[in-house]
């Protein structure tokens, strides 16, 4: 087992989070898998995103935490389970 999972998403919602890449799924739900602490990297507007993302890496209630840039909705924390840390990271503009 490794221990934290950093991962990257290009889409998520109530059915999980994923990707565009074939390749790319297959290498990360195996680290997901083989990972003690799974952490999401997605910005918000990921939560929106009509972008064709047809590779599921994990279901919400996989997610360890969440590092995001906004306050995450009431409608999409229950998404994923309870006990999920979100961290907000504010990117100011032009940075």
């Amino acid at each position: 087992m490794w221990g934290s999972n950093f991962v990257g998403t290009s889409r998520v919602c109530e059915e999980g989070i994923y990707v565009v890449d074939k390749d790319d799924a297959v290498i990360l739900k195996k680290a997901i898998m083989r990972s003690k602490r799974v952490v999401v990297i997605a910005e918000q507007y990921k939560f929106n995103s009509e972008q064709s993302s047809p590779y599921k890496l994990a279901d919400c209630s996989e997610i360890d935490v969440l590092i995001t840039d906004n306050k995450l909705s009431e409608a999409y924390r229950k998404w994923f389970k309870k006990t999920i840390e979100v961290k907000y990271i504010k990117v100011k503009e032009g940075e």
